[in-house]
Parts: C-alpha cells; sequence; structure tokens
C-alpha cells in the first residue's frame, strides 16, 4: 500500500486488500465484450494512448498501475476515453513536493462493453472448487461498550468464538462479551463493571474462530472445540470437559458465547491436563456472592501443547509456570518471532478466587508483559496470587487454520 508521500514512510493500521484476476485477451460476456491486458512498461507522467482492439465509445474501464518502477505514490489517470483507445498518465500525489515526473510504468485495463451488465458463466461450465480445507480463522479486532458485529471469512455449521482477555483500564479488569455467535457472524463489545462503565477507552483485542469438532491442522496438531451449557459460578462448583484419548499435554481457552444475562463476566479455568480441564464463571465481586446466573452458552478451544508451523505462519501455545501476580511480569518467548505477533491470553489457573483475568501491558517479537487485574466492585482491594497464563500467539495478524 501506499499513502500520500508525506506519510508514505511510517507504518499504516492493518487493512483488507482485495484482488481480481483476470485472463488476457478479448472474450464476449452474456451482452457484451470484454477486454483485459497489461502492457509494456511504457506510460510515465506525460499522457500517452492505450490502443484497444475493441469498441471503448459507451464501454465501463478499469484501469491501473502494474508495476513499481517509481517509488513516490501515484495512480493511473485516464484523461479521454474514446472508441478506440483511452489515455493514460502516471499521477503522483503532491503532499510531500511539487515534483510529478515519474519513470515508466506498466498499465492493467479492464474494458466492458457495457456501462453496466453481469458477468455470467457458461450453461455447460463447471467451474473448478477445490476442497475447503478450513476448519478456523484468527484476527484482530477493535472493540468498545458498543455491540458490533464481526463477520467471518467463510460460513460455519458450529463457531466456537474465544476473544482475548482486554487490557486492563485504569488498572481494572474489563471483559468481553458476545452474542448472536452464529454461521457468518458473531457480536462483540467491551465491558466495564460496577462505577466502570462510562467513558471506556476501545481497545484492540484478538480472536480465534473454529469448527465444532476435533481437527488435526495440516502439520499435526491437534485443535478441538466445543461447547456446554452451564449457570454455575465459581461459588457453586465446575463443570468438567474430558477426552478419551489425547497424547500429550493441551492448552485450554474458554468464552461465554451468549449474553443471557447482561453485566461483568469471565470464566475460570482449573486443573488442565491432557484428560480434559474445569471450567467456571465468575461476575463481578458485588454480584458474585448472591450465587446465581442464568444459564449461558461457554465455548472452549483446546490446542496442543507446543510452537507449531501452520501453513505460512507460526502457532505457539503454552501455559507459564504459575509465577503471574498482580505486579507485571515479563514472559519471554523460547524462540522470537520475526514481528509482534496476534495473542490471545486466559488464565490457565484458579488459585486466587477474586474476579479476574489477564491484562497484557506490552507484547513484542521477543515476549510480553503481563499481569493479573482483578475487578474491585466489591473492595479496593486488587492484589491477586501468582497464576498460570495460557497463550496463543501467531505470527500473522490474521489467517484461517486448514486441515490435514
Amino acid at each position: 500500500m501506499q499513502e500520500e508521500e508525506s506519510l508514505n514512510s511510517g507504518h499504516h493500521m492493518r487493512e483488507t486488500l482485495g484482488w481480481v484476476a483476470v485472463s488476457q485477451g478479448i472474450a464476449m460476456t452474456n451482452s457484451a465484450s470484454m477486454e483485459a491486458s497489461t502492457t509494456d512498461r511504457l506510460y510515465r507522467h506525460r499522457v500517452a494512448p492505450v490502443q484497444l482492439q475493441t469498441d471503448a465509445s459507451n464501454a465501463t474501464l478499469l484501469v491501473k498501475i502494474a508495476s513499481s518502477f517509481g517509488r513516490d505514490t501515484a495512480l493511473a489517470r485516464v484523461s479521454d476515453q474514446l472508441s478506440d483507445r483511452f489515455n493514460v498518465q502516471v499521477a503522483e500525489e503532491q503532499s510531500r513536493d511539487q515534483e510529478l515526473r515519474h519513470t515508466r510504468e506498466a498499465i492493467s485495463y479492464l474494458v466492458f462493453g457495457d456501462r453496466s451488465g453481469r458477468l455470467h458463466i457458461e450453461e455447460d461450465a463447471e467451474p473448478e472448487t477445490g476442497a475447503d480445507r478450513s476448519f478456523g480463522e484468527f484476527g484482530q479486532i477493535t472493540i468498545n461498550d458498543q455491540w458490533q458485529t464481526v463477520m467471518l471469512q467463510k460460513q460455519y455449521e458450529s463457531p466456537i468464538v474465544v476473544v482475548s482477555d482486554p487490557k486492563a483500564q485504569n488498572g481494572l479488569a474489563m471483559s468481553v462479551r458476545l452474542q448472536n455467535v452464529n454461521t457468518q457472524s458473531f457480536e462483540v463489545k467491551l465491558q466495564g463493571s460496577a462505577g466502570h462503565l462510562d467513558h471506556l477507552s476501545s481497545e484492540n483485542v484478538s480472536f480465534m474462530v473454529i469448527e465444532e469438532g476435533e481437527w488435526i491442522s495440516e502439520n499435526g496438531a491437534r485443535i478441538s472445540a466445543g461447547q456446554v451449557s452451564s449457570n454455575k459460578l465459581s461459588r457453586q462448583g465446575w463443570e468438567s470437559v474430558r477426552f478419551d484419548q489425547r497424547s500429550q499435554s493441551m492448552v485450554a481457552f474458554t468464552q461465554v458465547q451468549s449474553t443471557a444475562e447482561e453485566g461483568w463476566l469471565v470464566t475460570r479455568v482449573k486443573n488442565q491436563s491432557r484428560r480434559g480441564f474445569d471450567f467456571t464463571m465468575q461476575e463481578q465481586e458485588i454480584d458474585q456472592r448472591r450465587g446465581t446466573h442464568d444459564t449461558e452458552t461457554i465455548g472452549w478451544i483446546v490446542i496442543d501443547e507446543g510452537d507449531h508451523q501452520l501453513d505460512h505462519s507460526r502457532l505457539l501455545s503454552t501455559t507459564t509456570s504459575s509465577a503471574i501476580s498482580h505486579r507485571v511480569t515479563q514472559v519471554q518467548f523460547t524462540q522470537a518471532f520475526e514481528s509482534t505477533p496476534l495473542m490471545i491470553a486466559k488464565m490457565g489457573s484458579t488459585r486466587g478466587g477474586d474476579s479476574s483475568n489477564v491484562s497484557i501491558e506490552e507484547a513484542n517479537a521477543s515476549g510480553f508483559n503481563v499481569r493479573i487485574a482483578e475487578e474491585n466492585s466489591r473492595d479496593q482491594e486488587t492484589r491477586h496470587i501468582r497464576e498460570s497464563v495460557s497463550i496463543i500467539a501467531l505470527s500473522d495478524r490474521s489467517g484461517r487454520l486448514l486441515a490435514q
């Protein structure tokens, strides 16, 4: 990507880029001709013609620069469109200087014979469709205290969504609530506790979506996902998820998928082993003592512990030792990433009973700074005993998970 020249030397937030590829040549659509081609490296800042083989007098024209020999921010500018040609130049942006000269570039163009229309496949044609091996996806979103919809890359039958615990605000734990998790989207928002509901700052959080079931990734890592209905808070007991056969240690992540009852709410886990794990829910402390909560759907994702290679991505899944308390602690990756990874972090133990979750304070390619953040609706005490923290770290900011 290129920004205006005065900004182009810095950074840019991650964007979604779309692309369309068309075979070069001339073809007939349902009602009009279509011409597509990429020229030689002929076009620069001076206006010059591109000769066409089809009639463009009433055509729809798409033109893009198809090379990057010149570094200055630029695009293709069409000045005239005639029946047998169009005139084009490489036009530079001038926010940094008034210089407009540009070296020669190639141009790609697509000409449709009509001003509008539809594209159809031949009635006898059977488009090639490769088997979809994806069983999950991951990404990063910015959330606030208002519900927003996140659209998924594919359609699932029964998606399980896990969102990283958000960073604490003013030293206090925030929670993430989900609702309307369906085949193609879910809704998410940031939730503060009593006395801290207003003026919440937006937060960047990471998420992972896995189709319910058990999957073997392309490099052999086992990833499982499921859901359980429960109304248990930590004072009423725990739910259990058990596995018949699991050859190695695993890392568990849980998330409330529903909003049967609104308010600050998190999940807690304990007893992680290759045989399974236990989980429960915690409300804000001022409500936790009342002992009841409406039945919610709790989703879980379990990943074999280890450093895995997924297609072109790296996925690290692990649970730290019981070394993370309310004080900021530095955790180093055994092997550094090339850049700051996407991270999903959850508490991996329940040694302290106060309502709390994980706050990643800072992260880089080598590791991260983390602490346990308590909720303080009942009292101002936020000290917490040492806990384990479970993490997923992914080298890419977004992508799909592929099965063998």
